[in-house]
Order: C-alpha cells, then sequence, then structure tokens
C-alpha cells in the first residue's frame, strides 16, 4: 500500500491574497480591484464560483489585510453569497467609503437569487450604522439585497420594521448634506425624484436618482437625443469609458512609434 501526499485545497482567502501578491509583479495581469491603492473591491471581477466560496472569515482576513475602512471608497460584493455579513466587521467607522452594493449581483442583473444567500440584516446593519453615524461620513450610494427588500405576502408590507428605520436615518444623513442638483440640467431634486431611499411600495429600499457608476445625481425628466432616461445608461461613465478608450489608443501608437523610432529605423540604416 503506497501512502500518497496530498495537498490540502487552498481557501479563497488563500488563492485571493496568492493572485494579490502576484498582481504586484509588472508582468501580472490580475486585479481584484481597479486602483492598487484599493479604492475599488469589486468581487466580480474573480470567477464566480470562487466568490462564492467566500466565507466570513475570508473576507473579515481580506478588509483586515487591505485596511479597507481607511481605503475602500467603493465596495461590491458581487456574487459572494456565501457570507452572512459578519466578515464586514471591519468597515465600521469608515469615513472613506462611498458605496456600498451588498445586492451580490452584477449590474443589469435579476436581484432574485434562489435559494436566498446568506446574508443577515441583523448582522449587517449594525455596521452600516457605524457608518452613516459617522460627522464625515463618505456614503453616496447603498444597495441591498433584495430579500431584505422584498414584499412580505403575511402581513403586506415591504422589509421590516429595523430596515425602514435604518433608511430613515440613512435619508437624514444625506439631507443633511443640503439640496442635490440634477447634473444634466442643475435643477433641484426635489421629493419623490430625491437622492435618498425610497421607503414606498413600489421601489422600497431603493435609491433613486443615483448611477450606481459615477455615483452622481440625475433627475427623472433629463433625456438624451434618443429620449432616452440618462439614469438607464451612465452617460457620465460612458463617456469615461470611451475617454479612456481614446487615451489607451494614442499610448498604443505612441509605443508604436518608439519601437519604430528605436529599433527598426536603426535596422534599416545599418542595412
Amino acid at each position: 500500500m503506497f501512502a500518497v501526499a496530498v495537498t490540502p485545497p487552498k481557501s479563497p482567502y488563500d488563492t485571493i491574497m496568492a493572485r494579490i501578491n502576484r498582481s504586484k509583479s509588472p508582468s501580472s495581469t490580475f486585479m481584484i480591484t481597479g486602483t492598487d491603492d484599493w479604492g475599488t473591491l469589486d468581487f466580480g471581477e474573480i470567477e464566480k464560483d470562487l466568490a462564492a466560496r467566500l466565507s466570513d472569515y475570508d473576507m473579515n482576513a481580506i478588509l483586515v489585510h487591505i485596511d479597507a475602512a481607511r481605503n475602500v471608497k467603493r465596495l461590491k460584493l458581487t456574487n459572494c453569497t456565501n457570507i452572512t455579513g459578519v466578515g464586514l466587521i471591519p468597515l465600521q467607522f469608515s469615513t472613506v467609503i462611498e458605496q456600498i452594493d451588498l445586492s451580490l449581483v452584477g449590474m443589469h442583473q435579476n436581484p432574485e437569487l434562489y435559494p436566498e444567500p446568506e446574508i443577515s440584516r441583523e448582522l449587517v446593519l449594525p455596521i452600516l450604522q457605524t457608518i452613516i453615524n459617522e460627522n464625515r461620513c463618505a456614503l453616496k450610494h447603498l444597495e441591498f439585497p433584495h430579500k431584505w427588500r422584498k414584499y412580505n405576502s403575511g402581513d403586506g408590507t415591504y422589509g421590516t420594521a429595523e430596515l425602514t428605520q435604518f433608511i430613515e436615518q440613512y435619508n437624514e444623513m444625506i439631507e443633511n448634506r443640503g439640496p442635490a442638483s440634477c447634473s444634466k440640467c442643475n435643477e433641484r431634486l426635489e421629493h419623490p425624484h430625491h437622492n435618498m431611499i425610497d421607503y414606498d411600495e413600489q421601489y422600497y429600499g431603493t435609491q433613486l436618482a443615483t448611477c450606481h457608476q459615477c455615483l452622481k445625481y440625475y433627475c427623472t425628466n433629463c433625456t438624451d437625443e434618443d429620449d432616452c432616461l440618462y439614469l438607464t445608461f451612465c452617460y457620465t461613465y460612458i463617456a469615461k469609458s470611451v475617454a479612456q478608450q481614446e487615451l489607451d489608443a494614442v499610448v498604443a501608437q505612441a509605443s508604436f512609434a518608439q519601437v519604430v523610432c528605436r529599433i527598426i529605423v536603426p535596422i534599416l540604416i545599418a542595412w
């Protein structure tokens, strides 16, 4: 009988941290975040099955490792369906985070998940409460899991009393910053087209008038030349993307010109 050495499978945390360490190499293209300073932490940028295996222990360890409360401005828990939310404790009292997306799905995807994810309102709301209680709170956009805001057929209500109370406190925090205006027409956002989280029936738990991508405010009256609402697609973000593509093209052309000048031309001259 032969003894076989079996290497235990790595935890999702070990896998992600190994990639992070490799991403510091100039030759690596792997990035969980969009920037080197951890400004954006989007788990939608890793494999879906890896994100789905992340435990609260893994999440806690990652957030502690990058000092999330001081560095992360945008957190998107895309596909992190295995966590209860207790692993988000390192985010407590953050005064830099601007966006927290707890929907667990990517952009324009159905938020209803089956089976329902583990994420717990009772565990996460106290963490969010420490953030919005800070005088220098920077939070601009908050998205809840669908399971928190769905219709309760038993009593004919949406969400829970605890969630509604938190929404009211969040809205008060937003309102205390002063009036907000549409980024397109500069008109002041008035109720019901404001930049707060709705707690009426139809849009319960959904933040209105705020772009998920650029976090700017848009009213529901402004449309483009094709009569499409600005919040249907983020035109600010699209403009940034187009500008980045044009810049990348310029850089690529410049790089090719450098290759021609530094390598090909000398070879031709020597020949």
